[in-house]
């Protein structure tokens, strides 16, 4: 019987396989065949099936708690020891202790434990969000001598996004019967932002360097009207990471090749590094979404850069006498993955002593309450703890939804973005949850980490995504070459 029961579970999982690599279907459709097969089985086979399932799942459950210490060790060894030596006069401070290893490892145990696992959009996200947000933000306030109500407001915020993210929200899904006019009117809207800003001066300040971006930002900011701050947002953001996924999925590799050269030129205009990588990103991650081979390794791949990063510290260490510092490291594991905990700390900390601002620097409230500062937030951060007047310290829904209204800004921001994962879900299970996954991430991303939620809406191309996801041709319509 044992045996009979584990040949029907190879047989389902194989039969699972064969369409995923055939019929090109998504996620969804190989759910509904994956239960036609079950109702094919006996009912006491189907149970003991089912009973294997539950014990894989559990098998996995175990990998990603394991994979999640092993990453969270090797990220706080690189902070302590890389980090924090070479980058102490930027606000990266700490040094290692047991309360902190305590501290450190139950947040991981308690996240590794309650992230979703199952095939879905939203698992997909918080299992992203797990290694590129939440343990980094655990590492910098376990280790930086931050204060408990830091630790307290982070807990509160994840707590309140995780609950309502499985709120249900049924959102109209039109789905364009033709992928072609969906993917040109794309192509069309990116190609007359990129005319109208090098009509504008985009093109005497073009710049492929990565090392003088931030040269060339502040003058290209001057010289260019206040409108392309969110031409450039909307297209790098949500335009093209869609075209991008789109053109991965269908194989249509001319028009990969255009996205990546109108990312280029966006690139050159618009001085800002997220814009040349976050296509590659979502590329990246739609491949380890959508892959079934790939996506069983994947926590293994967001393994790989702390240990890239161990590898690259210790080459610079060995050619330089431990004196200049990992670039690679800095530009990726520093200003990627914990500057937002920093900032996080830095507002909690400046606020909770301070005036809020209750929104009134936004165009929602400006007009009925006075702001207490001269500049939004980030600025008055920038200049409190970097004594840079031109220093835009940028955070997500913690740092900006504490600055606005304390515990409660917070909390309301938190709803929210819950409430935003879960319409992501639903999108997925209407389209395909590793597309919907892959192009919403970036701005997930920029919402938990360098942006105020409402900024996000227009500013970092939020309400065009949706927008997007309910126009999304349906899959009967979609053509593979």
């Amino acid at each position: 019987m044992d045996r009979s029961v584990r040949l029907c579970t190879v047989y389902m999982l194989c039969c699972r396989l064969y369409l995923c690599a055939s019929a090109q279907k998504n996620s969804v459709e190989l759910d509904r065949e994956l239960s036609a097969l079950y109702r094919h089985l006996p009912h006491t086979l189907c149970q003991k099936a089912v009973k294997i399932q539950n014990h894989v799942a559990m098998i996995n459950r175990g990998k990603f708690v394991a994979v999640s210490f092993i990453y969270s060790a090797i990220l706080t060894y690189i902070y302590l020891d890389e980090i924090v030596q070479h980058w102490s006069y930027m606000g990266f401070r700490g040094s290692f202790s047991f309360f902190g290893l305590a501290l450190s490892f139950a947040s991981v145990l308690v996240l590794s434990t309650a992230c979703p696992l199952k095939n879905s959009t939203r698992a997909y996200i918080f299992i992203t969000m797990m290694f590129f947000a939440f343990i980094p933000s655990i590492i910098f306030f376990s280790y930086a001598n931050s204060s408990g109500f830091h630790a307290f407001v982070f807990y509160t915020a994840l707590a309140i996004v995780f609950l309502f993210s499985y709120i249900e929200i049924n959102l109209p899904y039109i789905g364009v019967s033709n992928q072609g006019i969906y993917m040109y009117t794309i192509v069309a809207i990116v190609m007359i932002a990129l005319i109208a800003q090098a009509a504008f001066g985009g093109l005497e300040n073009f710049n492929l360097d990565i090392e003088k971006v931030y040269d060339f930002r502040r003058e290209s900011a001057i010289r260019m009207p206040p409108i392309f701050a969110y031409v450039y947002s909307n297209v790098s953001s949500t335009l093209i990471p869609t075209l991008v996924v789109m053109a991965i999925k269908l194989k249509r590799y001319d028009l990969l090749a255009l996205s990546l050269i109108m990312t280029i030129f966006m690139f050159g205009m618009s001085h800002h590094k997220s814009v040349l990588f976050g296509p590659i990103f979502v590329a990246m991650l739609y491949l380890l979404f959508s892959i079934p081979i790939l996506r069983s390794y994947i926590f293994w791949a967001f393994m790989a850069i702390p240990i890239l990063s161990l590898m690259e510290i210790a080459y610079v260490r060995a050619n330089s006498d431990g004196v200049d510092f990992a670039y690679a490291t800095s530009l990726i594991i520093r200003r990627v993955l914990f500057v937002p905990g920093m900032a996080d700390g830095a507002y909690i900390e400046f606020f909770s002593q301070n005036v809020k601002y209750y929104w009134s620097y936004s165009s929602i409230l400006s007009w009925a309450i006075d702001s207490p500062y001269n500049m939004p937030p980030p600025f008055v951060i920038g200049f409190e703890y970097f004594a840079d007047l031109d220093t835009s310290a940028n955070t997500g829904i913690i740092g900006s939804g504490f600055a606005n209204a304390g515990l409660l800004g917070v909390t309301l921001y938190a709803m929210i973005t819950g409430l935003l994962i879960s319409i992501f879900n639903y999108y997925g299970e209407k389209i395909d949850r590793a597309v919907v996954a892959a192009i919403s991430l970036t701005t997930v991303f920029n919402i938990f980490t360098s942006t105020d939620l409402l900024t996000a809406f227009l500013t970092h191309g939020l309400l065009l995504l949706i927008v997007l996801l309910a126009l999304y041709p349906r899959e009967q319509s979609l053509v593979v070459k």
